[in-house]
């Protein structure tokens, strides 16, 4: 993957991320990619909140030439989460009560444990 150029525009209408699958709402400033694999060109729309993470959990050194996708970022945010609970709530984490959140609340947690703030 070739990544041509990068703009962080504020949002004219609502996206979605393409590393989270969430939401990126109109008015918020945003990372955007032309990009080009194989020949074939794309654009890459994700929050900087979910690009900050990222690099904060070293995603981009385990990079294949393809770029972290969304199911390698899902992956680490969930692997991350579980880490973060063992060690931060273990009882809480090992109670027969213990329910796992949505992922977009696992990623608000991680990136609230790591310091990067979402908007």
């Amino acid at each position: 993957m070739e990544i041509i150029s990068v703009t962080k525009p504020k949002a004219r209408k609502d996206h979605i991320c393409d590393w989270c699958a969430c939401k990126i709402e109109k008015g918020t400033v945003y990372t955007n990619s032309f990009c080009v694999q194989d020949g074939d060109t794309y654009t890459w729309k994700n929050h900087i909140h979910c690009e900050e993470i990222a690099s904060k959990l070293k995603m981009f050194d385990h990079d294949d030439g393809y770029g972290v996708t969304d199911e390698a970022f899902q992956e680490a945010i969930r692997e991350e989460y579980i880490q973060l609970m063992q060690h931060h709530h273990f009882e809480l984490y090992e109670s027969e009560f213990f329910q796992y959140p949505n992922f977009e609340s696992q990623l608000a947690y991680v990136c609230e444990m790591h310091n990067i703030l979402k908007p």
